[in-house]
């Protein structure tokens, strides 16, 4: 997986790929059955089926993505699936899917 953190003006712009999602929808055809399967869903999230392709371990992962939350809180989140997020609160609603998804 890649995670880039850009800072600029002040602000903090995160770019993930497979595991942390901003989607409005579902996926179409037999991929929205997986994902629900998989406990994923629309919105704010961790792909835990991307975990599972990449055999990521979760404590690894939480403990990493924790770090860069302290280190570099961001303000805007650019998904490789999703919408862009951009809210005050987006490093205390990362922390609460982390802690729950991982």
């Amino acid at each position: 997986d890649v995670f880039l953190a850009l800072t600029r003006d002040g602000s903090v712009t995160w770019f993930t790929n497979e595991l942390i999602s901003h989607s409005a929808d579902y996926p179409p055809g037999f991929l929205k059955w997986v994902f629900k399967l998989m406990g994923n869903h629309p919105g704010l999230n961790v792909n835990t089926l991307a975990l599972l392709l990449i055999r990521g371990k979760k404590p690894v992962i939480r403990a990493y993505f924790e770090r860069r939350l302290a280190e570099l809180p961001p303000t805007r989140l650019v998904p490789c699936h999703g919408d862009v997020l951009e809210d005050a609160t987006l490093p205390t609603r990362l922390a609460e899917v982390l802690a729950r998804r991982l």
